[in-house]
């Protein structure tokens, strides 16, 4: 705890504005940091969806299926 010395629990001194501003600083930092990781793990999770896909189906998931000759001419 703070120990105020006589003064009023409304005014800061000077240390305490820094140590706040800093805190503050080192937050925005650390939420930025694991939004990045966050982004970073969904690209790797997608790139890994994609090539699982593409390694099973012979085609990317974004794409349609290629018809072959015989499914496009009907019945005979």
């Amino acid at each position: 705890m703070r120990e105020t010395r006589g003064q009023d629990d409304t005014v800061q001194t000077t240390e305490m504005q820094v140590r706040s501003a800093l805190k503050k600083k080192l937050r925005k930092r650390r939420i930025k940091r694991i939004i990045g990781y966050l982004i970073f793990m969904l690209i790797i999770v997608l790139g890994f969806f994609v090539y699982q896909f593409y390694k099973t189906n012979q085609r990317l998931p974004f794409t349609q299926p290629v018809q072959t000759r015989a499914e496009s001419s009907g019945p005979t």
